[in-house]
C-alpha cells in the first residue's frame, strides 16, 4: 500500500484487503445485524440492480432496500471520502464529470476504454502490458456506459493501492466489492452537494438523469440517498 496516502484512505484499502470480497469484512460481527436490523451487505444484489436498471424501473421494488450511508461501518463513508478527494484533486466542478477522466487514475499506467459487444456484464477490466484495460458494453445506453467505466476505475484504484482485492474482474455482479464500486460511480457521477444544489432548481427526476449522464434509476438512488425525494413523490 502507497504510504503517502491519507490514513482514512489506508484504512479503506486495509478494510477491504482483510475481506474475501464478497461480503463486508465485518458481517460477521456487524452491530447493526446483531440488533436484528438488516445491513447493506444483505441488499447488495438488489442495489446492484438498481444502479443499472435504467429507466424503466419501478421504485416500489426497492422501497425496502437498506440504504448505505452510517451502515458497514463507515465504509461507504470512506468511499464517497475518497470520491470527494479525487475530485477535488483532478480539479473537476464542471458538470457531468467526464469520463475522460479515468485516464488520469491509473496510478502512472496506461488506461483504455473499450467499447465491445458484451452478453453476460456491463463491463470489465483487464490488466494487460502494464495497461488497464476497460471494457465496456457496446449495446449499453450512454448513460449506463458511463456509470460502467465509473465503477472499473474503483477497481483500478484497488488494485494500485493494495492486494489484489478485486480478485474475478467483471463477473461478480452483486458481491460486496462491486457494490462500493457502484457506490464509487454515484459518488463520482452524482456528488452529493451538486445534486443538492441542482435539485433546488430542477426538481424533476427525468431532467436530473440528462443532466448528470447518469441512469435513472441511479438519480433516484442518490436523491432517495439524500432525503430529497420521499416515497409516492416524484418518479
Amino acid at each position: 500500500m502507497e504510504r503517502n496516502l491519507p490514513k482514512w484512505e489506508q484504512k479503506l484499502w486495509s478494510y477491504l484487503s482483510s475481506g474475501d470480497g464478497m461480503h463486508c469484512p465485518f458481517y460477521q460481527r456487524c452491530p447493526l445485524r446483531r440488533r436484528g436490523i438488516e445491513c447493506a451487505d444483505e441488499s447488495r444484489e438488489k442495489l446492484a440492480e438498481l444502479f443499472y436498471h435504467g429507466d424503466d424501473f419501478n421504485p416500489v421494488e426497492y422501497s425496502c432496500i437498506s440504504w448505505l450511508h452510517d451502515r458497514s461501518w463507515g465504509l461507504f463513508k470512506l468511499v464517497e471520502k475518497l470520491a470527494n478527494r479525487l475530485l477535488k484533486k483532478l480539479r473537476i466542478h464542471c458538470f457531468p464529470v467526464s469520463e475522460n477522466v479515468v485516464y488520469r487514475l491509473g496510478a502512472g499506467q496506461a488506461v483504455e476504454i473499450r467499447y465491445i459487444p458484451m452478453k453476460a456484464c456491463h463491463g470489465a477490466l483487464w490488466h494487460r502490458d502494464g495497461r488497464w484495460i476497460i471494457q465496456v458494453n457496446k449495446n449499453d445506453d450512454l448513460k449506463t456506459q458511463r456509470f460502467t467505466i465509473f465503477h472499473e476505475a474503483f477497481h483500478i484504484l484497488a488494485h494500485c493501492r493494495t492486494q489484489p482485492v478485486f480478485r474475478k474482474m467483471g463477473l461478480m455482479r452483486g458481491s460486496y466489492n462491486e457494490l462500493l464500486a457502484d457506490f464509487f460511480a454515484v459518488c463520482m457521477l452524482m456528488p452529493k452537494e451538486q445534486v443538492k444544489q441542482q435539485w433546488q432548481q430542477v426538481k424533476d427526476l427525468n431532467a436530473m438523469a440528462d443532466l448528470f449522464k447518469v441512469p435513472k434509476s441511479a438519480m433516484w438512488y442518490q436523491l432517495k440517498e439524500n432525503d430529497l425525494i420521499r416515497p409516492g413523490e416524484i418518479y
